[in-house]
């Protein structure tokens, strides 16, 4: 009961008139952009990083009025998984900054949803809707929670962790190639150079002979370690850009990675050049065993010989 001023008591707060038409006008469109599953938002603030949440950008409004909210309903799937859109919405959000935040990105929000312990592919329906009530198009969100194989769902610890082995095995790939195969081959070449001078004789001729069938397993081994470095660098390459893609807007994380990251590739791109000074080094040892004088009677077996191993 409430007092008004002339000193009587009511229960009626106020009283207004109300239209005499209906609002039956659904929204045209649901204007989802994209949807992205993030596992940590690092905020440069006291809130700190919140819990595993969704980003659901939407494209702007086409009447720019702050005075009319965004709305927006969510329905999850039932214990079947099916999406049924006849009963109310399981949430009803608003937006910001033209976002859907479905979780909470950081640790003063309240939280709507939660991730932790969903694993796999989650099913979201998402309709725009208008104060009357009334729904746009049905719009299906297929969100991919992240796991342990996804690179952006681990711990920074685990992150560092997995930048550190992944450099140490392109590093001990790299250096194994350079002791135990482009060295051994190097000697090789360097120990017929320094013997022989020409092919003149059979003594000669059966040296190189022995040179090409000692040197050309080196080369191919050196070549088999070579592609296996490559394949865990484009590894790695790819972890980076997901990484990138998935840890959101955030600085910090993202600042980290490259500190991380940057010094690291430097480091194997050092290394990576000195293979590279081996292998130009013995390509141009090679080039100078083929191109010694060659008495007539070997002539065609040398070229033979040498065809594949300039």
């Amino acid at each position: 009961m409430l007092r008004s001023r002339d000193g009587k008591w009511s229960s009626i707060i106020a009283t207004f008139k109300t239209g005499e038409r209906f609002d039956r006008v659904a929204p045209r469109k649901t204007p989802l952009l994209n949807a992205q599953y993030i596992w940590e938002y690092p905020a440069n603030d006291t809130c700190m990083s919140g819990a595993p949440y969704a980003k659901l950008t939407l494209s702007p409004p086409e009447i720019k009025d702050s005075n009319l909210p965004r709305i927006f309903g969510i329905w999850l799937p039932d214990s079947s998984g099916k999406i049924t859109y006849q009963g109310l919405p399981s949430l009803i959000m608003t937006t910001k900054n033209n976002k859907l935040v479905l979780g909470r990105d950081n640790q003063c929000d309240t939280k709507n949803f939660s991730f932790e312990g969903l694993t796999g592919s989650v099913r979201l329906g998402i309709r725009a809707m208008d104060l009357s009530g009334n729904q746009g198009p049905k719009k299906l969100v297929n969100l991919t929670i992240g796991s342990i194989s996804a690179p952006w769902s681990w711990s920074p610890g685990s992150r560092s962790l997995f930048w550190l082995v992944l450099a140490f095995l392109i590093f001990t790939i790299g250096f194994l190639r350079g002791w135990m195969f482009q060295r051994k081959s190097s000697e090789l070449i360097d120990d017929f150079l320094y013997s022989h001078n020409a092919i003149k004789g059979d003594m000669e001729w059966l040296t190189l002979r022995k040179l090409v069938e000692q040197e050309t397993p080196l080369r191919r081994k050196n070549m088999l370690f070579s592609i296996l470095q490559i394949l865990l660098v484009l590894f790695g390459l790819t972890v980076f850009v997901l990484n990138f893609m998935n840890l959101s807007a955030g600085v910090t994380t993202k600042t980290q990675l490259f500190l991380l990251v940057g010094p690291l590739s430097v480091f194997l791109l050092l290394g990576w050049g000195v293979n590279l000074l081996f292998s130009m080094r013995a390509k141009s040892r090679r080039r100078k065993v083929a191109k010694l004088p060659v008495a007539g009677n070997f002539q065609q077996a040398h070229t033979q010989l040498l065809a594949s191993w300039k």
